[in-house]
């Protein structure tokens, strides 16, 4: 697989999430509202609520064979370095 097969597979897999839909969701519920009217909040909540969308999203993406929870773990100690 070359570099940009992976990079295409990637993007395929983020189109087939619900990223936006959680996103949105998480925008327009009350909780998140009212702290949207704070404006000394401003600059954290985008970043708060990409957060809590992805963590979300992740357990749908996340490796269930033990070859995937291996490379996923791989991965994490490389890139931690």
């Amino acid at each position: 697989m070359t570099q940009e097969n992976c990079k295409e597979m990637v993007c395929a897999l983020l189109e087939d999430s619900e990223l936006n839909t959680i996103i949105d969701q998480i925008i327009t519920s009350q909780y998140v509202s009212n702290m949207l009217e704070d404006t000394a909040l401003e600059k954290y909540i985008p970043r708060a609520v990409l957060s809590v969308a992805i963590k979300k999203e992740y357990e749908r993406f996340r490796p269930v064979s033990e070859t995937g929870i291996s490379i996923e773990e791989s991965i994490r100690k490389a890139l931690s370095m």
